[in-house]
């Protein structure tokens, strides 16, 4: 590149990088917290949070389950707090994926090669959540819609749910054992959050770079 004015682009541009970096660094805050609303506004509860405890459910959130679910900016990248997420609420990938599915966990800057993952890279980054169908239901559980309702044969009602037999109205013995036949649908509420703080970065750094270097033409 050649100076117009010698001396002065240095001390110029380093003056333009100083305020773009600043702005991008503004960026990288408002892209996380763009990311995060994005993430927990996506998620859904499929069972009341507020619903009894179940034989095989240890972890309780008591409606506390989306503040777990976070992007945090560092000092190169906007990332989601997985390590948090694994932590307080770890069945949250499979909200995410969906039974009987598999996903890509990528890193920043990572380019995916075309075909399918190592046996490594499948353990590490392409998690596989198990099939739930066919898996049979025990027999202290029923179908309800709410906890201390009345009872409601499988598929009879809309937003059935589990329930411990015992805390459902007119529950009848039950005879023969039931089966799972649905998996658990992906609500891919981090993925919607990624793509949101990713263009909610890419607008406000395109807008810093204009403001930045706005009105510097260069000659090499």
């Amino acid at each position: 590149m050649k100076e117009r004015v010698p001396g002065l682009l240095g001390r110029a541009m380093n003056d333009r990088l100083d305020l773009f970096l600043r702005s991008e660094h503004i960026a990288r805050d408002q892209a996380a917290a763009t990311a995060t609303a994005a993430t927990q506004k996506g998620f859904t509860y499929k069972r009341p949070f507020d619903a009894s405890k179940r034989p095989g459910r240890t972890f309780t959130t008591g409606g506390r389950f989306p503040t777990f679910l976070e992007w945090r900016a560092t000092a190169d990248r906007v990332a989601f707090d997985a390590q948090q997420a694994n932590s307080r609420v770890p069945y949250w990938i499979i909200q995410e994926i969906g039974t009987g599915e598999s996903a890509r966990i990528r890193e920043a800057g990572e380019t995916v090669r075309r075909g399918r993952p190592s046996r490594e890279e499948a353990s590490v980054r392409s998690p596989r959540i198990p099939s739930q169908r066919g898996r049979l239901i025990p027999g202290s559980l029923a179908f309800g819609t709410a906890e201390g309702g009345n009872f409601t044969p499988a598929g009879a009602a809309r937003g059935e749910q589990l329930y411990l037999r015992s805390r459902l109205k007119n529950a009848p013995v039950q005879r023969r054992p039931l089966v799972i036949t649905r998996e658990i649908e992906g609500q891919h509420f981090v993925q919607k959050g990624g793509e949101a703080g990713f263009r909610q970065y890419r607008t406000s750094v395109l807008a810093a770079a204009r403001q930045a270097f706005a009105g510097q033409r260069f000659s090499p």
